[in-house]
């Protein structure tokens, strides 16, 4: 209850505290009689919901930007093998592995496992030879690999796994952000965008295979548009 004064995601679950207290203690009161009382803290406990009404009816129940993931994880749903896992943006992680019955290297709860597995997770897509993307995944069972579009989220995941965000996302003056050669060399920029644009002399993935893609378009701009979501898969050592 204290955690929810200082960060909004805590009241979640300061509400389901106190509505569980409040009804106990209705149910309580009431089992012994003292109606008016029972009657006083129904009411106490219905206030709320008045005050918060305005903000219920305004949101969404599934919000247009987490369709995609959700389409994902039924993708996955029944694809992962025993101890298979699934490599995928940290914010969406839960969702997957719920959803999708998938474990996940990371998930909302961040550096948890550990600062440096971690910043490893976030940092293997970010890698311009797709054969250490590939060794890295074989090492740790990670069968599927979940993108989003790069344009923006790439330099965010460069920045959490402590890299330099202009190193790949560099903005000047206010204007547009200019995406740098180092972004577009990245396996995640390559197999999002299927080699382009990319800069020339880069050789075509080979190992990794893309194999869902979903119907919705990202929100990014002419010529950085593409789907919400894709998966690509990690084929097994040895696998032609």
């Amino acid at each position: 209850l204290a955690a929810a004064f200082s960060r909004a995601r805590f009241a979640v679950l300061a509400a389901t505290l106190l509505a569980l207290v409040a009804g106990r203690a209705v149910a309580l009161l009431a089992a012994r009689g003292r109606w008016v009382a029972a009657a006083l803290a129904a009411l106490a406990s219905f206030l709320p919901l008045l005050g918060t009404r305005g903000r219920l009816a305004e949101n969404e129940v599934l919000p247009a930007h987490a369709r995609p993931v959700l389409r994902a994880a039924a993708f996955l749903a029944g694809r992962c093998g025993e101890g298979e896992r699934v490599l995928a943006p940290w914010s969406w992680g839960h969702a997957l592995d719920l959803a999708g019955g998938c474990s996940v290297l990371v998930d909302g709860f961040g550096s948890m496992p550990g600062r440096v597995p971690f910043e490893d997770a976030l940092a293997a897509s970010l890698t311009t030879r797709e054969e250490r993307l590939v060794r890295f995944c074989r090492e740790r069972r990670v069968r599927w690999v979940v993108l989003t579009n790069p344009l923006f989220t790439l330099a965010e995941t460069a920045g959490t796994a402590g890299l330099p965000e202009e190193a790949f996302l560099a903005t000047s003056g206010g204007g547009a952000p200019r995406v740098t050669r180092l972004a577009q060399a990245t396996v995640w920029w390559r197999a999002y965008f299927d080699g382009r644009p990319a800069p020339p002399g880069l050789p075509p993935l080979r190992v990794l295979r893309k194999a869902w893609t979903d119907p919705q378009p990202a929100w990014e701009p002419a010529p950085y548009g593409g789907p919400a979501m894709a998966v690509w898969e990690v084929p097994p050592a040895g696998v032609p």
